[in-house]
C-alpha cells in the first residue's frame, strides 16, 4: 500500500511537472506566432503604404505636369497666333494697326513673364518630389529598422524555446531515473519485509 501511494504521489508529481512544462511551452508557441503574424502583418502595410504613397506622388504629378503642358502650349498658340496677326498688321502699315502691334507687343512680354513664372512653379514641383522622395526613403528605412527588432525578438524566443524543450527533455530523463531507483527500493523494501514475515 506505500508503495502503490508512493508511486502514485510520484506519478502525479511528474505529471505535474510535465503539464506544467507543456503549457509553458505552448504559451511560447503562441507568443511566437503571434510575433511571427505581427512581422508579417508590418511587413505588408509597410510596403502598402509606401506604394500608395509613391502611386499618389506619381498619379499627381503626372497630373499637374500634364495641365501644366497643355497650358504652356495653349499659351504658346495664342502667342504665335497673336504675333501672325500682329505681323499682318504692321504689313498692311496702318498708323492704327501699328498701335495694336506694339499693344500686342505689351501683352505679349506679359505672356513672357507668365509663362517664365509657369516654369518657376515646374522648378518648384520637381524640388517638392524630390523632398518626397527622400521622405519616402527615410519612412522606408524607418520600417526596415523595426522589422529588423521583430526578427531579433523572434530570435530570442527561439532560444528560449530550445531551452525550455531541452529543460523537459532533462526532467523526463531525471523522472524516468527516479522512478526506476524508487522501484527497486520498494522492490529491495518488499523483499526484505517478506523474509521478516517468513520467520
Amino acid at each position: 500500500m506505500e508503495l502503490e501511494a508512493l508511486t502514485k504521489e510520484f506519478e502525479t508529481e511528474r505529471k505535474t511537472i510535465i503539464d506544467q512544462h507543456e503549457k509553458e511551452i505552448h504559451y511560447l508557441q503562441d507568443v511566437f506566432m503571434a510575433m511571427e503574424q505581427n512581422y508579417i502583418d508590418s511587413e505588408y502595410e509597410s510596403k502598402l503604404e509606401f506604394q500608395s504613397m509613391w502611386d499618389d506622388l506619381k498619379n499627381k504629378n503626372l497630373e499637374e505636369k500634364h495641365f501644366l503642358r497643355l497650358q504652356l502650349e495653349n499659351t504658346v498658340e495664342d502667342l504665335w497666333r497673336r504675333f501672325q496677326e500682329a505681323l499682318k498688321n504692321y504689313t498692311d502699315a496702318t498708323e492704327d494697326r501699328k498701335i495694336a502691334f506694339e499693344t500686342l507687343k505689351v501683352k505679349d512680354e506679359k505672356s513672357s513673364k507668365e509663362i517664365e513664372a509657369q516654369m518657376k512653379k515646374i522648378q518648384k514641383l520637381q524640388d517638392a518630389i524630390i523632398i518626397s522622395k527622400g521622405k519616402i526613403m527615410i519612412h522606408s528605412r524607418d520600417s526596415e529598422d523595426q522589422n529588423q527588432y521583430i526578427r531579433n525578438d523572434k530570435e530570442l524566443v527561439l532560444v528560449q524555446l530550445r531551452k525550455l524543450k531541452a529543460q523537459r527533455t532533462q526532467a523526463r530523463a531525471v523522472s524516468q531515473e527516479n522512478l526506476v531507483k524508487l522501484t527497486l527500493e520498494s522492490n529491495a523494501t518488499l523483499k526484505a519485509l517478506r523474509k521478516i514475515v517468513d520467520k
